[in-house]
């Protein structure tokens, strides 16, 4: 029994990444030319700001980060990720003191920590096919492991 829930991905294709990096080059380009002009020092650094966010943002979406959030039901543990940077979190049966599910949010309780795993990144079409049957799987772990 393995029911997996993916919360959110972020996808930007080849073309949207060529326009950021272009837009932020051109920004840095800008930048520089407007140092010159006493008048225009503060639209200058401006424009090289946000020429290095941009630039800096490629960067970022071109690594090999792997941007899908997801929680994951095992045989006997719970795998999840919450946000894009954080590892992959595995817990055992054994250590979850409770699991409580509200509208928008998965709380899992262990002896020592609280996960808040968000659903509010849900599609529509996700809402209604996929997390209706992962809810139910969700209880039937927690009927089958003795969790409240």
């Amino acid at each position: 029994m393995s029911k997996i829930l993916i919360l959110s991905f972020a996808n930007i294709s080849r073309t949207q990444k060529i326009f950021f990096l272009l837009m932020g080059i051109m920004f840095i380009i800008q930048g520089v030319f407007n140092l010159d002009y006493k008048r225009f020092y503060i639209l200058a650094l401006v424009q090289l700001t946000l020429g290095f966010i941009n630039v800096l943002y490629v960067f970022v979406l071109s690594s090999k980060i792997d941007y899908q959030t997801f929680i994951e039901l095992k045989d006997d543990e719970i795998a999840f990720k919450k946000n894009y940077f954080s590892k992959v979190v595995n817990l055992k049966a054994s250590e979850l003191v409770s699991i409580k599910i509200s509208k928008f949010n998965i709380l899992i309780k262990t002896q020592n920590q609280e996960y808040r795993i968000s659903l509010g990144d849900l599609t529509y079409l996700q809402r209604i096919n996929d997390l209706p049957v992962f809810l139910q799987a969700l209880e039937d772990f927690k009927i089958k492991h003795k969790i409240n």
